[in-house]
């Protein structure tokens, strides 16, 4: 039997030391890597919970895409037809009632909406003013309790506070966009329309679908 080499053996049992020390050292980095991003993560993860973020994740529950209500004379919806999306409203009381714009509703008696957690409700307009431009719709029963929306104080604004519109701009449902708050208690007067009395105006955008959705 022919006899190894012994440098040849001490240099191949240096290399197998040489590689399994590596492999530790790398796992030992990798490891540290992952715990300094989760401590970093962990950190700043409340940090990114701002003020901007709870309010907005608050009020979601509360909004509601509106949208046509598609049925032929069996009820069923028509599939070839995709329902048209035209507005935002909030839901002001757990026993139904939703609250919206009228020029969002205008021409319609019958509705659909959509939380965000999916789940829609036929609906029907009980109120409209076209000269307040509001309007009340409201859902026979909901699956679950439904929490309403909370309303602020007109004393309580502040003058450039950031504001949130929560709405679903050329179809893209629940997308908040930011804000000021531009005015504080100003009268808008609009001709054909009834005056608008403590009326907060914004620089937020109000597209196509975002109308008569909440701002927070």
């Amino acid at each position: 039997m022919v006899k190894p080499y012994v440098p040849l053996l001490d240099f191949i049992n240096s290399y197998k030391i040489l590689v399994c020390f590596r492999q530790r050292f790398n796992l030992l980095i990798l490891f540290s890597s992952l715990f300094f991003v989760s401590s970093i993560y962990s950190e700043d993860e409340s940090e990114r919970h701002t003020p901007s973020v709870k309010a907005v994740y608050k009020a979601m529950p509360s909004t509601v895409v509106i949208s046509e209500l598609l049925e032929n004379s069996e009820g069923f919806l028509p599939s070839t037809k995709k329902a048209k999306i035209l507005g935002t409203g909030v839901v002001i009381d757990s026993d139904g009632y939703i609250l919206t714009s009228e020029h969002v509703v205008r021409g319609y008696d019958h509705l659909n909406i959509t939380f965000y957690s999916q789940e829609k409700y036929k609906c029907q307009v009980l109120y409209r003013s076209e000269h307040m431009d509001l309007a009340l719709i409201k859902v026979d029963s909901f699956k679950h309790d439904v929490k309403a929306i909370k309303f602020a104080f007109p004393n309580d604004l502040l003058l450039a506070e950031p504001v949130i519109a929560i709405g679903n701009p050329y179809g893209l449902t629940f997308s908040p966009s930011k804000g000021i708050l531009s005015g504080t208690g100003r009268r808008l007067n609009v001709p054909g329309t009834a005056p608008l009395h403590e009326f907060p105006p914004t620089r937020t955008k109000a597209n196509h679908g975002k109308r008569g959705g909440p701002l927070t």
